[in-house]
C-alpha cells in the first residue's frame, strides 16, 4: 500500500516495486483531473514507447522526485534508467541526443538519467557499483530542509522485462 508521510514523502522508505498500471493508479488517477500528473504521465508513456521501439524493450528504472510526493502539480517525472552496458555502448548517440538530462527534457518533459550495468569481474563494474548506491542514497532521502536535514522517503521501481 502506497501512504505518504506528513511532509508528503512516500512510505514506506525504501524501494517499492510497482507495475506501470498501479504506478498510474496511484501517482496520477488518484490525483483527479485538476492535477498536472496526467499530462506528465501521458508524455512520460510517450518516452518509454520510444524508449522500447529505438533503444531496447527490457530495462529497469527508478522514480524519484516531486512526481512520488504527496505533490498535486509535480513539475516533471524524475528517473534514472538501469541499462546493460553493451545495450547503452550500442546506442550512445541516440540516448544522449534524445532519451538523456536536457534531451529528454526538451521532447518528453522528464528528467531521465542512465545507470550503465556492467557485470562482476568487468573492469567498469565499479562504476556500476557506484552509480546504483549514488542513486539509491540519491533516491530514498528528499532535498534539504532549512535545517540543513535529507529527511527519508520511498522511491518507485518499474521493470520492463
Amino acid at each position: 500500500m502506497i501512504t505518504f508521510d506528513s511532509r508528503g514523502n512516500l512510505k514506506p522508505y525504501e524501494k517499492i516495486l510497482l507495475s506501470l498500471a498501479e504506478f498510474e493508479t496511484y501517482f496520477v488517477a488518484s490525483f483527479g483531473r485538476d492535477s498536472s500528473r496526467a499530462e506528465i504521465f501521458a508524455r512520460f508513456k510517450t518516452y518509454l514507447i520510444d524508449f522500447r521501439e529505438l533503444i531496447h524493450p527490457r530495462f529497469r528504472l527508478w522514480i524519484n522526485g516531486s512526481f512520488v510526493r504527496y505533490c498535486p502539480h509535480p513539475t516533471n517525472l524524475d528517473f534514472v534508467i538501469h541499462l546493460d552496458h553493451k545495450i547503452y555502448e550500442a546506442n550512445k548517440d541516440i540516448l544522449r541526443s534524445q532519451f538523456l538530462s536536457c534531451s529528454a527534457s526538451r521532447r518528453y518533459g522528464v528528467d531521465a538519467y542512465l545507470i550503465s550495468l556492467y557485470p562482476p569481474g568487468h573492469l567498469k563494474y565499479t562504476y556500476t557499483e557506484t552509480d546504483l548506491l549514488y542513486w539509491e542514497y540519491w533516491s530514498s532521502h528528499g532535498k534539504w530542509t532549512k535545517s540543513r536535514q535529507r529527511l527519508p522517503q520511498g522511491f518507485i521501481e518499474l521493470n520492463f522485462y
